[in-house]
């Protein structure tokens, strides 16, 4: 007889403790946890703090300085300690949002996933690019891009969303834009050249595509053990777009490194490696 699977040793409402490094802890609530699989919806929280805190302190939703779907294997292993439920937790009190990303030049796409299932099926709707703004930004994140980006921004620091690139030809970017392409710069000194603090870790978004979404899917799931965020969405030439972000130093060998990786990877799933894109970060 097949067994049933067992489900996450964790409740919709416990505060988890999200380690950030050197710059020390902060804290995370789980507003939504799956029926199925390990994609939850967390809310997350500062300030931070040189140690976990031995009893739970008051939260609430609007309060949060990050709202995301994760992947919860560092709650299921302890990585991030659970302190518990908070008290008087009323899921009503803490939704599960509309996400949002740009889709074109003009056009960003509102998503939702199913409220009984953030690793569910995705309904998007698009919308002019300014009613995205101010959304939380849709994607899948691995628990250390939420433990990063979490340290930057309890820091004060640059911390970019995903953003989905135009799929038509370059064109000159626009006064006090943030993103730099291999398009515009065939290094990464080009980075430098834009302002950007090379001595900091920054957000490189690596594109592949493929002709079917089960293809694509099959790629993101790697992706993810690899270490990516990822998000999948159609390509506005068609098929689908892997989109697969990651946090590290501008280094060359590096960055080789993670386009031979991806771009074999891309094959082998039936798809094509097709470059990335890095942003600015400033001092």
């Amino acid at each position: 007889m097949r067994k049933a699977r067992e489900r996450p040793s964790y409740a919709e409402g416990d505060v988890v403790v999200v380690p950030l490094g050197e710059a020390g802890f902060a804290l995370g609530v789980v507003a939504r946890r799956p029926r199925l699989g390990h994609i939850a919806i967390g809310y997350f929280f500062g300030p931070r703090l040189g140690q976990p805190p031995k009893s739970i302190p008051p939260l609430a939703a609007e309060s949060a300085v990050m709202l995301h779907r994760f992947g919860d294997g560092e709650i299921l292993s302890g990585g991030w300690p659970n302190l518990g439920q908070l008290a008087g937790w009323k899921r009503e009190e803490w939704p599960n949002p509309v996400f949002g990303r740009p889709a074109t030049a003009s056009l960003g796409a509102r998503v939702s996933y199913p409220d009984d299932d953030p690793g569910g099926k995705a309904r998007e709707e698009y919308v002019p690019l300014e009613e995205i703004q101010g959304l939380p930004t849709a994607g899948l994140a691995n628990s250390l891009w939420i433990e990063e980006v979490l340290a930057l921004r309890l820091q004060g620091k640059p911390s970019a969303p995903i953003w989905v690139r135009d799929e038509r030809p370059p064109k000159p970017p626009p006064a006090g834009d943030l993103t730099i392409t291999p398009q515009n710069s065939f290094a990464l000194g080009g980075l430098g050249e834009a302002g950007s603090d090379l001595t900091k870790p920054h957000p490189f978004h690596f594109y592949s595509y493929f002709p079917e979404r089960s293809q694509a899917d099959q790629a993101s799931e790697r992706m993810y053990e690899l270490g990516y965020s990822v998000e999948v969405t159609p390509g506005a030439k068609g098929g689908w777009l892997a989109l697969a972000t990651a946090l590290f130093l501008p280094d060359e060998e590096e960055l080789e490194r993670r386009e031979a990786e991806l771009g074999k990877l891309a094959s082998k799933m039936g798809g094509n490696y097709d470059g990335w894109e890095a942003e600015v970060v400033r001092s």
